[in-house]
């Protein structure tokens, strides 16, 4: 419940409201600034407080992820970071990759919203070059479409890998220059010039 104290202002779980309301152009909801039992301050929307769906400045929530982490021994963990930057450039805006995965639809699964979910999915990475990929680009992170794979097997998998079709397989160039040992810049010219796939894959 909240408590209304004579000049009006509120407390909610950790926040305590400490000026005035008023708002922003272009911002439909109404906005005050809080101060968090931790000592920060926050500017929060007012029915985001009301609704609890805001009830600190976010120590509480960050205090939750390290003590899953430290029951788990894995807070500076390569397992630990990956999670933490996938579920960053999935559902937060202002990451620097926002626009390569979450505006492009890539989400995160509710079951992975939780480190101890994700880490008993997937384990430790088995090497230090090992980083997570998913295994189809146009879904998001979810234990059925995600493994631990190198560098090489990644770039494969990339949404702009140019896949070439010859002697009944597809394949993308760097596997079929892995294959046949022609250079990919080689196999790409020919086949710009225009000749066969099958030709552009045999001829030395």
């Amino acid at each position: 419940m909240f408590v209304k104290h004579p000049d009006i202002y509120i407390s909610y779980g950790a926040l305590t409201q400490v000026g005035p309301l008023f708002r922003v152009p272009g911002i439909s909801n109404t906005l005050a600034v809080f101060s968090c039992a931790c000592g920060n301050f926050s500017l929060c929307q007012i029915h985001n407080v009301k609704s609890g769906k805001s009830s600190s400045c976010g120590c509480v929530q960050r205090a939750m992820q390290s003590k899953r982490a430290t029951r788990h021994g894995k807070r500076h963990s390569k397992v630990y970071n990956t999670w933490i930057h996938v579920k960053d450039r999935c559902l937060n805006p202002n990451n620097k990759d926002y626009h390569h995965y979450g505006e492009r639809g890539i989400t995160l699964c509710d079951r992975w919203l939780d480190f101890a979910n994700f880490y008993a999915d997937m384990g430790d990475p088995p090497s230090s070059k090992h980083s997570i990929e998913r295994k189809r680009n146009n879904k998001g992170y979810s234990p059925d479409n995600c493994v631990w794979a190198v560098q090489l097997d990644q770039n494969r998998n990339k949404r702009n890998s140019r896949l070439i079709t010859a002697f009944g397989k597809t394949m993308c160039l760097s596997q079929w220059s892995s294959t046949v040992g022609i250079p990919s810049y080689s196999i790409r010219r020919r086949i710009a010039k225009g000749w066969s796939a099958e030709d552009a894959l045999t001829r030395k």
